[in-house]
């Protein structure tokens, strides 16, 4: 989180004639986010005063420019998700036929305070910040990296199990004790 008063008295004041001004409620509450951070506000404190989500103060402080009131415009970022938004498939819903998708942004990490700020993939705790979680079909999908590249074969195997019968389960538990037993084997002679 940027110290208190990190804007300088030209943003501040270019911030509050624009929040009399402003008609659109939503770019109002985005100023209002910017200006509250000046003042000394948590990300989390912010969310609260102003009824909003967490992850939408923590978008507008990272990506708000108040040398560019037009980037608060932007709302396809953060209220829509665009086409090519990076996400993973949570849960599959009726055969197939729809998923549960968590979808990312930027990548960030918390600060002392608790709050996100901009990081890169290479510096130690950033992670990749969740921006929504949607019902998505597969027309809408483009699947870049099947799951058994992006899980060990441990979580992989529960995922498959998850989808099996307990007739079949019971199978795989089966052959698993045989493949253990086997492996006992090995080690004694």
């Amino acid at each position: 989180m940027p110290a208190k008063n990190h804007l300088t008295p030209e943003q501040a004041e270019k911030l509050q004639k624009a929040l009399k001004q402003e008609e659109n409620g939503d770019i109002r509450e985005r100023i209002l986010i910017l200006l509250l951070l000046n003042d000394g506000k948590t990300q989390a404190q912010i969310a609260k005063f102003l009824d909003c989500s967490l992850n939408k103060v923590s978008y507008w402080c990272v990506h708000g420019d108040p040398d560019n009131l037009e980037s608060l415009k932007d709302a396809d970022k953060c209220d829509r998700h665009q086409l090519g938004t990076v996400g993973a498939i949570v849960e599959v819903l009726g055969d197939g036929k729809a998923y549960i998708v968590e979808l990312f942004g930027d990548w960030v990490k918390y600060n002392e305070q608790g709050d996100f700020m901009p990081a890169s993939q290479d510096e130690p705790g950033s992670f990749m910040e969740t921006v929504g979680v949607e019902t998505v079909y597969p027309h809408q999908l483009i699947l870049t990296i099947p799951a058994r590249e992006t899980m060990g074969v441990r979580e992989h195997l529960a995922a498959v199990l998850d989808n099996l019968s307990d007739d079949l389960v019971a199978e795989v538990r089966d052959f698993a004790e045989f493949l253990q037993q086997k492996q006992q084997q090995k080690q004694v002679s």
